[in-house]
C-alpha cells in the first residue's frame, strides 16, 4: 500500500466541518493592509500575463443607451465588457471608423462610468486595428462597482478580424485584458514584503478563488525584492505568485489571505491547516485531487507522485 499524505481542505468525497476546514489563526498577529492601485502601465512585465475577456461583436448594443455619439460608418461594431458585480455591470465599446465608411475602424467609444451614456469627447480614443497575430493595445481606466464600491480600473483594449467555424464572416472582434493590480506591504516572518493582488481573470473583482491557470485572481509576495512579481518556473528567483485562495504557503508558512472584492483591502491572519492521508495501491503512479479551496504550494501536489511514502 502507498501512503500520500494531502491537506483536509482537499475534498474527497468528505464534508468536514468549517473549522476544520479553514483552521485556527492567530488573531493577535492579524495584518489588515490597505492596498493602492498600481497606475503605471507595465503590469504585464511585473506579473505576467493574465486571461482576458473576448468580446464578441455585435450589431446593436445589448443595453439601452440613452445618448451616443454621432458616428462616421455605417458599419459599427458594439462589444458588452462586463466588470464589477452590480447589477448592471455592463459597459458598452463601440469601435467606429472616424473618416467614414471603408476606411478603416480607428475609434472606439467606450461608456467608462457605465451610465449608459456615451460621451462623444471625453469616452473617445484613437486605436489601431490589429491581427490575430499581432495587436497594440491602449489602456482605458474605468470607474467598476465591485462589492458595493466605486474603484478606478484599467483594462487593455484591442480588436482585430476573425473568423472560424462558429464566427464566420471575418468580423470585428475584440479582447479586454485586465491591466490592474493593487499594491501594498506585509510582514512574513520578521520581514517586510511588498504585495500586490491582481485581477487575472479580467472580471473587475480581486477575490476570486483561482480553480485553474488564470481561471480567478492572484496574489503575490516580491520575495526578492526587485520590484516585480515573477513566477519562479521561468525563472531561479523564489515563486512569488499564489493562486488567491483560502490557503496560502508563504516561506515555509501558512497564511489566510482575504481580499475584498474591491482589492483594496488585504487580511493577513497566520493559519494551520489540518493535514491527512491518501492510501493507494502500489501501482498508482499519480494521485489527482480536486477541490474549491485550491492548494497554494505546488511543491505539494508534486510530492503526490509514486513514492514510498513522502511527508507533504
Amino acid at each position: 500500500m502507498q501512503k500520500y499524505k494531502f491537506i483536509l481542505i482537499l475534498i474527497c468525497s468528505v464534508i468536514l466541518p468549517t473549522e476544520l476546514l479553514f483552521g485556527q489563526a492567530d488573531s493577535t498577529e492579524k495584518q489588515t493592509v490597505t492596498m493602492e492601485l498600481y497606475e503605471a502601465s507595465d503590469i504585464t512585465d511585473m506579473t505576467g500575463f493574465g486571461n482576458c475577456q473576448w468580446l464578441y461583436p455585435l450589431d446593436e448594443p445589448n443595453e439601452t443607451l440613452l445618448e451616443q455619439p454621432e458616428y462616421k460608418s455605417d458599419k459599427l461594431y458594439y462589444y458588452a465588457a462586463k466588470y464589477g458585480d452590480a447589477e448592471d455591470n455592463i459597459h458598452t465599446i463601440v469601435i467606429d471608423e472616424i473618416r467614414g465608411t471603408g476606411t478603416g475602424y480607428n475609434t472606439v467609444y467606450i461608456d467608462l462610468d457605465n451610465d449608459n451614456r456615451i460621451d462623444p469627447n471625453n469616452e473617445k480614443y484613437s486605436f489601431q486595428l490589429g491581427t490575430t497575430r499581432k495587436t497594440i493595445p491602449i489602456r482605458i481606466k474605468l470607474t467598476v462597482t465591485a462589492g458595493g464600491k466605486k474603484i478606478p480600473y484599467y483594462f487593455s483594449f484591442s480588436a482585430f478580424p476573425y473568423t472560424d467555424e462558429k464566427n464566420p464572416g471575418n468580423k470585428i472582434h475584440a479582447n479586454a485584458r485586465n491591466s490592474s493590480i493593487f499594491v501594498g506591504t506585509a510582514v512574513f516572518g520578521n520581514r517586510q514584503y511588498k504585495i500586490a493582488i491582481a485581477d487575472l481573470n479580467s472580471n473587475g473583482l480581486f477575490n476570486d478563488v483561482e480553480k485553474g491557470i488564470f481561471r480567478g485572481d492572484r496574489f503575490f509576495v516580491d520575495l526578492d525584492g526587485d520590484g516585480k512579481f515573477k513566477h519562479s518556473s521561468r525563472t531561479s528567483k523564489p515563486e512569488e505568485g499564489f493562486p488567491y485562495s483560502k490557503y496560502t504557503h508563504i516561506e515555509g508558512k501558512w497564511y489566510s489571505v482575504q481580499a475584498t472584492p474591491d482589492g483594496t483591502t488585504i487580511q493577513i491572519v497566520p493559519a494551520q491547516p489540518q493535514f491527512g492521508t491518501v492510501i493507494t495501491q502500489k501501482n498508482v503512479e499519480t494521485v489527482d485531487l480536486y477541490s474549491d479551496i485550491p492548494i497554494t504550494n505546488p511543491a505539494l501536489l508534486r510530492g503526490l507522485r509514486r513514492s514510498h511514502h513522502r511527508n507533504l
